[in-house]
C-alpha cells in the first residue's frame, strides 16, 4: 500500500439549523396537493355539477398552496439555517400553486 493516499475523514460541525418555515411550506403544500386532488375527483364524480362546498374547498387550497410559497420564500431568507429544505418547500410551492391556477383556468374556460 505504498503510494496510496489515506482519506482522512474531515468532519465540519455548523450551528445551521433546520427551517422551521421550510418544513411548514412543504407540509402546507402536501396538505394543498391532498385537498386539490380529493376537490376534483368530487367535481368529476359530480360531472361538473358540484356545489358550492366543493368550489370553496378548491379556494382553500389555492389559499394553503400560497401560503406554503410564502412559508417556504420566508425560510430561504432566514439566517443560519439549511436551505435544502426552505428551497423544496418553494419549489413545490410554485408548482401547487401554479397546478391549482391551470385547474381553475381550464375549468373556466372549457
Amino acid at each position: 500500500m505504498t503510494g496510496t493516499k489515506r482519506r482522512t475523514r474531515k468532519f465540519k460541525f455548523t450551528e445551521k439549523k433546520q427551517s422551521v418555515k421550510g418544513l411548514l411550506s412543504i407540509v402546507f403544500d402536501i396538505a394543498a396537493i391532498v385537498l386539490i386532488l380529493d376537490t376534483v375527483m368530487k367535481s368529476v364524480a359530480a360531472k361538473g355539477e358540484a356545489n358550492l362546498y366543493i368550489g370553496s374547498r378548491g379556494v382553500l387550497a389555492l389559499i394553503i398552496a400560497i401560503a406554503g410559497l410564502t412559508l417556504g420564500i420566508a425560510g430561504i431568507r432566514e439566517k443560519d439555517v439549511f436551505m435544502a429544505v426552505p428551497k423544496s418547500g418553494t419549489i413545490a410551492g410554485i408548482i401547487v400553486t401554479a397546478v391549482i391556477v391551470c385547474v381553475y383556468v381550464f375549468g373556466i374556460f372549457l
